[in-house]
């Protein structure tokens, strides 16, 4: 069935959260069930932002909008879980959208603009494309994400925040080509005709589709939330109106929280956390110490053995032993000229064991070989050099049975 292209509403009206239509038929598209109207303030998904949800109603029968798209000849497709199965074509139509949402979209919207406009002013970043999620929104850039430092971050909120109490208008044009031409666009259109242009007055003219707020004000305020790397740009992402707010909320709970359970301000609490990060790096260093001069202590009574003690192999299991305490006790074992020795450690039951192989200069014994060996056949892997090497054992190979 081909139908005519939708008069899509929220084009000159984004706060068009109702409407009377004529139903035009049910279809399928991208094999979901979908209903046609002659005319929908839905927004359909395009440009980066999600389409609309909200009902339908015919009657007594009330339909739920899960999604909307719009197919290359501008017919809007609302998607539903289920179409009726011979409807009426012709009857009268009651959309309403879901307000929270499509306000929450037109921030983020609005945001971005503001945003990108910004950077492509300040910083001479153009914006490449942008994404509305649902719960954060991005953009990506041209340029080094080493340039947002947390001064250039503040500053760049500064501005965006001042831009929403300034309250400036926010305007929907049509120019024609004549005045196209004369128009300073941020970015050039992606279509020929029926160029819509979102105006943010003195700030901002770029052509755009998607549903915006009328002023700077409605906007709320903005977050930028993170900074990363991605395919060669600059990946930012930022939050605008309720979800910076929930954002703002809930990390000046935490902050609160976390005065609360040491005692002090806001204000005090980075000096608090610097000072017990001293003293734990200072207490790090004595236990360090303690550690050290207690497995020497240990070794030193295994060295002064018998030599007999050191004619075979030897097997040294050390439980709930971290990685540096092994190499600690592995480099003092490995003064002994004579000794052959695998020491076993691991933090926690369950856990691959680490292996260490020592072997002294008097002895013949091959560690690395023994990995690619007897070692491989256990299930170890790891390597290292004749005198020393290292890997990971199985957890369930017991070291105390191995013969080297």
């Amino acid at each position: 069935m081909t139908f005519p292209a939708t008069d899509r509403l929220y084009s000159n009206d984004s706060l068009a959260l109702s409407f009377g239509a004529t139903l035009l038929g049910a279809t399928y598209y991208q094999k979901k069930p979908a209903l046609v109207l002659d005319r929908s303030a839905f927004y359909p998904e395009g440009g980066g932002q999600p389409g609309d949800w909200g009902t339908l109603t015919t009657g007594k029968h009330s339909i739920t909008v899960t999604d909307v798209q719009v197919d290359d000849a501008g017919v809007v497709y609302h998607l539903v879980n289920q179409a009726p199965a011979s409807p009426d074509t012709g009857i009268a139509v009651q959309g309403m959208i879901d307000g929270e949402r499509r306000r929450d979209y037109m921030s983020q919207h609005t945001g971005q603009h503001m945003l990108s406009s910004l950077l492509d002013q300040t910083l001479d970043m153009p914006t490449v494309s942008a994404r509305l999620g649902s719960t954060t929104s991005t953009i990506d850039l041209e340029g080094d994400p080493d340039r947002f430092d947390p001064a250039t971050v503040a500053e760049l909120e500064s501005r965006l925040n001042t831009l929403v109490l300034e309250d400036r208008p926010i305007r929907i044009l049509y120019p024609t080509q004549a005045e196209l031409s004369q128009i300073g666009l941020r970015r050039a259109p992606k279509v020929a005709e029926g160029i819509r242009i979102i105006e943010i007055e003195g700030f901002d003219l770029t052509p755009c589709g998607g549903t915006h707020c009328r002023s700077t004000g409605q906007v709320g305020p903005i977050k930028l939330v993170g900074k990363e790397r991605y395919k060669g740009l600059t990946r930012l992402s930022f939050l605008a109106g309720t979800r910076a707010l929930r954002y703002l909320t809930q990390h000046s709970n935490l902050l609160l929280e976390a005065c609360a359970s040491v005692g002090c301000n806001p204000e005090e609490l980075l000096g608090h956390f610097q000072r017990q990060r001293e003293e734990l790096k200072t207490q790090g260093q004595v236990l360090g110490q303690l550690r050290s001069q207690i497995i020497r202590a240990e070794v030193q009574e295994i060295l002064a053995e018998p030599e007999t003690a050191f004619q075979e192999p030897r097997v040294f299991v050390r439980e709930s032993e971290d990685q540096r305490s092994s190499r600690l006790f592995a480099g003092a074992l490995a003064e002994h000229p004579q000794l052959i020795a695998l020491i076993a450690s691991r933090e926690q039951d369950n856990q691959d064991w680490r292996i260490i192989l020592l072997s002294g200069s008097a002895r013949d014994f091959d560690c690395g070989a023994w990995f690619r060996g007897p070692g491989k056949v256990l299930g170890a892997r790891g390597g290292g050099k004749p005198f020393r090497a290292e890997g990971l054992l199985p957890a369930d190979v017991d070291p105390r049975q191995l013969q080297l």
